[in-house]
């Protein structure tokens, strides 16, 4: 899915299976970093839902409570969230960095927004 939704409307001139290979290797090594990072399978679990709870609730809260919308601004704020979470995965701090990065989502979504459409 992330080759023909994504890399194909990016990468319009390489052939739909070398996308799709790079797709599996991009998304193993992902995988593969989050797995390592993880301590034990209740720790991936739980790094699994906090990926997401930070990358989908503000553009979710957003598409469901607000008349301003944009895929562009619910892509950055999505973004701005994650790497403000991703400290916790590498981190031995009990700091909330999942809430941290969905309350730092919602200001971003909207200063985005109005700045699509300046």
């Amino acid at each position: 899915m992330f080759s023909h939704k994504f890399l194909k409307k990016h990468c319009p001139k390489i052939s739909a299976l070398k996308l799709c290979k790079l797709g599996v290797l991009g998304i193993s090594a992902l995988s593969l970093t989050t797995a390592l990072a993880g301590e034990d399978v209740y720790g991936l679990l739980e790094s699994s839902y906090a990926i997401g709870f930070v990358a989908f609730f503000v553009p979710v809260t957003v598409g469901l409570y607000s008349k301003k919308l944009d895929e562009r601004a619910c892509l950055i704020s999505m973004a701005v969230s994650i790497l403000i979470w991703l400290p916790e995965l590498f981190s031995q701090q009990e700091l909330p960095f999942a809430l941290l990065g969905v309350l730092a989502g919602y200001p971003t979504y909207f200063i985005a927004y109005k700045l699509m459409r300046l």
